[in-house]
């Protein structure tokens, strides 16, 4: 194969998988401010948590290791609210694959050292078996890939093969297709794979263009182990064949792997570990795209709501006082949408409180009821991951005397010395700018 070997010009989509994850290669800050995450343990039997807190990434030379997967300790949702993630009917091979792929992940997040903040991973049926495969990506830059890994009969994990490029990739469900691009100024390719009856990645057709100058283009076919070169017209017949996903009226039911969208690893650790591998695990197996479990009872909070005013309370203050401001003090968003819940807080001028968009979605929701915020029906618990920061966040919503609907936010910053700073954040629809 030529030594020069890029991508296609003009992958629009290519821009939608630009993450702002920082690669595995690179170290977070050591300091978690935002809450205490729980610490990596390692034994001969696998990874999981212990609870005690740590104010350092996990490295492999500060570890033991428990044995339980941590479980919601929040109070029961409502009876008359269905929950995801329920996993008293999970047959036994079921449960073993899904054991299976959590202390693989928490293998893989060990192993590396430093990508406890930036580990993402869901799973997906590749192929037309009834085992889904884990998808990991460390990063959403351009050098990052997919990881692709399956469970196998005797109870082991195995590598399967690494992918594209911003730590995403397309594949058809079921259909044993996979699909990467990778672009620079100067080249571009597209890449197809399938698994073989090994279950190894095996590249089968690659089409690649270089770009020498602004005059000049070269196109290029890999296939049946052979380079060939061939005109434009060609090139572009060829792609189209074998991709007509590229069209968006003819997607062939393409699901993309994304980093972005992916579940983190730091919200993971945090709630319902076998819940959320279940609830992945259905959908896939449904042919389906994983959204979390968004409650039902956000279904009618769908839209945009603005910040009419927030408060911030911290917990070691003897007195109980607080601090009001308005919406004039802080830019702030909620988005709800079928899948995810997003909100965007930042530039609050007297509290401090910087949050660079904050997507709860492929996050899970735990029913929590609390005595600070105004509902006394239904509440969530969710987790928002920024950079290292990892804030609990409770939502909910009330209806006033005068018939107005007010979407309510909880975001609890853990300080230095252990006690809370809470931000109450009240929004409504007269307030979206």
């Amino acid at each position: 194969m030529k030594k020069k070997i890029a991508l296609l010009l003009a992958f629009v989509m290519l821009t939608a998988l630009v993450g702002c994850g920082k690669k595995n290669n690179e170290q977070p800050a050591n300091d978690i401010t935002s809450t205490e995450a729980p610490a990596l343990t390692k034994t001969d039997g696998g990874t999981a948590l212990t609870d005690t807190p740590v104010t350092a990434v996990p490295t492999p030379s500060d570890v033991p290791q428990p044995t339980e997967t941590p479980e919601p300790t929040d109070e029961p949702a409502p009876t008359d609210e269905p929950q995801a993630g329920d996993t008293d009917n999970i047959d036994d091979d079921t449960l073993k694959l899904l054991t299976a792929y959590n202390n693989k992940i928490d293998d893989l997040v060990w192993e590396s050292g430093d990508s406890y903040y930036h580990f993402r991973f869901s799973l997906g049926r590749i192929d037309d078996d009834d085992i889904p495969e884990l998808i990991t990506s460390y990063g959403g830059t351009s050098g990052d890939v997919g990881f692709i890994y399956t469970y196998k009969d005797n109870g082991s994990v195995d590598w399967v093969g690494n992918i594209g490029s911003y730590g995403s990739f397309r594949y058809q469900p079921g259909q044993n297709y996979v699909v990467a691009e990778r672009s620079s100024t100067e080249q571009s390719s597209i890449e197809f794979y399938s698994m073989d009856d090994t279950k190894t990645l095996v590249l089968g057709t690659m089409l690649y263009a270089e770009y020498p100058s602004d005059e000049e283009a070269y196109y290029y076919i890999y296939e049946n182990n052979e380079d060939t070169e061939v005109d434009m017209e060609t090139f572009f017949a060829r792609m189209n064949e074998l991709d007509p996903g590229m069209d968006p009226e003819n997607d062939q039911g393409y699901f993309g792997y994304y980093y972005d969208g992916a579940q983190p690893y730091a919200d993971y650790v945090l709630t319902d570990r076998i819940g959320i591998l279940y609830g992945m695990y259905e959908a896939a197996m449904a042919g389906e795209n994983y959204g979390g479990n968004l409650p039902a009872a956000f279904a009618d909070l769908a839209g945009d709501w603005g910040l009419r005013e927030y408060f911030t309370y911290n917990t070691s203050d003897a007195t109980g006082n607080s601090s009001s401001y308005s919406e004039e003090d802080a830019n702030a968003r909620v988005f709800v949408n079928d899948d995810s819940f997003y909100i965007r807080v930042d530039e609050v001028d007297e509290s401090g409180l910087d949050i660079e968009f904050t997507l709860l979605r492929s996050t899970y929701f735990a029913p929590s009821l609390r005595d600070d915020m105004m509902n006394n029906d239904y509440c969530y618990r969710a987790t928002g991951v920024d950079g290292v920061n990892v804030f609990p966040i409770y939502i909910s919503d009330y209806t006033d005397a005068d018939g107005k609907t007010t979407l309510e936010v909880l975001l609890i910053e853990t300080l230095e010395d252990g006690s809370e700073l809470q931000y109450h954040f009240e929004f409504d629809r007269d307030h979206v700018y």
